[in-house]
């Protein structure tokens, strides 16, 4: 699904220029890091900043936002996507 709409979405990045690309979820990282790693997903890659050339950007991998609170190491979710947030803003 997400080959869909790449095209629209890489072109409304390039416009618009962030210094900073939150991705939700391991689909999201896939597509902005664009697979240029054999392990694109949200575990493997969130709160670590990745510099993504094409975009002249950084993009910040968390959680998917229909992930559930288990799993968490006893934070909720909504504590793991602030601190996440956080962290990408520093």
């Amino acid at each position: 699904m997400i080959e869909n709409c790449h095209p629209y979405v890489d072109s409304t990045i390039k416009g618009l220029k962030p210094k900073l690309i939150i991705a939700f979820g391991g689909e999201a990282s896939k597509a902005v890091l664009k697979n240029r790693f054999s392990d694109c997903s949200a575990g493997r890659w969130r709160g670590i900043p990745v510099f993504v050339p094409e975009y002249n950007s950084y993009v910040m991998v968390t959680y998917d936002p229909s992930k559930t609170d288990d799993g968490m190491d006893g934070e909720t979710y909504q504590e793991v996507i602030e601190r996440d947030i956080n962290l990408a803003l520093k």
